[in-house]
């Protein structure tokens, strides 16, 4: 267990930086969002979302601000991801867990009563892009186990995330995002209850993965809200 780290609540910079990028994000792309009544107030809560643009971030930023939680959640992140350029200066005042002990670490922030967000999907959009333009074969599209694990030893509710538009708003490996719409749909809390053995059952985690990725895509296939909906 990594006991040197302590959940904190972000600093000031960050607060400021993230409410200034909100608020000049939001006529720029119109994001729209649903399910937000889904995301619980209170308590820990883990995030489970599709990966397909730097975008995401936003995706599930926006709405837990504007359910009052933004300052409570924790990405967890690449190495890769936190040392890009145009990202870095953001990342190093947000509350992240970079990928190193990535476990020890969400379940403390869990049992401060944290939200978690993880995308299993990792990099394969953007390895997916390099291999076609390398000429390589498309690589292995499978899903990181971490959110699964995380469920069973806090015994905290997941609630899948399904993000559409990011992709074409900002694609892997751009710069600058677009004047487009996207947004994200949140869908119920699913509860796996509490499992404290020190090792837990393949299947039984292979299982939950995939029903938390079968409903993030499913949710991602919904697209925008209709109107009247």
């Amino acid at each position: 267990m990594y006991v040197d780290f302590v959940p904190n609540e972000p600093g000031w910079l960050f607060h400021a930086v993230s409410r200034s990028l909100i608020f000049i994000g939001l006529p720029y792309c119109r994001p729209q969002f649903t399910g937000l009544e889904n995301i619980p107030k209170e308590g820990p809560v883990i995030l489970v979302a599709n990966h397909q643009s730097y975008m995401d971030i936003g995706a599930v930023g926006v709405p837990l601000w504007r359910v009052g939680r933004l300052y409570d959640n924790y990405w967890i992140i690449g190495k890769k991801t936190y040392q890009n350029p145009y990202l870095n200066w953001y990342l190093k005042m947000a509350p992240m867990i970079v990928v190193n002990g990535t476990i020890d670490k969400a379940l403390i922030a869990l049992q401060h009563n944290k939200i978690v967000t993880l995308y299993p999907e990792g990099t394969y959009q953007w390895l997916k892009i390099l291999s076609k333009k390398q000429g390589k074969p498309e690589p292995e599209y499978e899903f990181k186990k971490s959110a699964a694990l995380l469920a069973l030893h806090a015994g905290a509710p997941i609630v899948p995330v399904g993000i559409w538009g990011t992709d074409k708003v900002m694609p892997p490996f751009s710069a600058w995002p677009k004047p487009m719409t996207f947004g994200a749909n949140f869908g119920k809390p699913l509860n796996y209850g509490q499992n404290t053995a020190r090792r837990i059952p393949e299947k039984d985690v292979s299982d939950i993965v995939a029903e938390v990725m079968a409903e993030v895509h499913r949710l991602k296939q919904m697209g925008p809200p209709t109107k009247g909906k």
